[in-house]
């Protein structure tokens, strides 16, 4: 929800306003046109995960398990968008709200790989 409102004022931004093309079209804005497509590329990749979600019976668990892994990458295209490019990253609340998040992402993430690791290994038997 909030990726949508970001994107709808996007069009009304004083600074620099968006055409439709700049935020549906990725690299096409005028304006940081590689950091403004990195957004939209993770939006659209954040679509596809929830569309995923929906139709979960229809593609079956499999690819809707190997769809999801794409929100390690979404949500560092994300990372990178905001920290990069955002406007409120100058503000003294910024770098610790994003470096927090991040730290926490990854130590999840190597947890994660660490359990799917150990799950995965074969026991022996006594």
């Amino acid at each position: 929800m909030f990726i949508g409102i970001h994107t709808f004022l996007l069009l009304f931004d004083q600074y620099e306003p968006y055409t439709l093309e700049a935020i549906f079209v990725p690299f096409a804005s005028s304006y940081h046109p590689i950091l403004s497509g990195i957004g939209t590329i993770a939006t659209y990749m954040l679509l596809i995960v929830i569309l995923t979600s929906d139709f979960m019976k229809v593609i079956g668990k499999s690819v809707w398990k190997k769809t999801h892994y794409l929100v390690f990458l979404l949500w560092l295209l994300f990372f990178l968008h905001g920290i990069l490019f955002g406007t409120e990253s100058s503000a003294n609340w910024a770098p610790f709200f994003y470096w927090r998040t991040f730290a926490v992402i990854i130590c999840g993430t190597l947890y994660l790989g660490a359990a799917m690791t150990r799950s995965k290994k074969p026991r022996s038997s006594h």
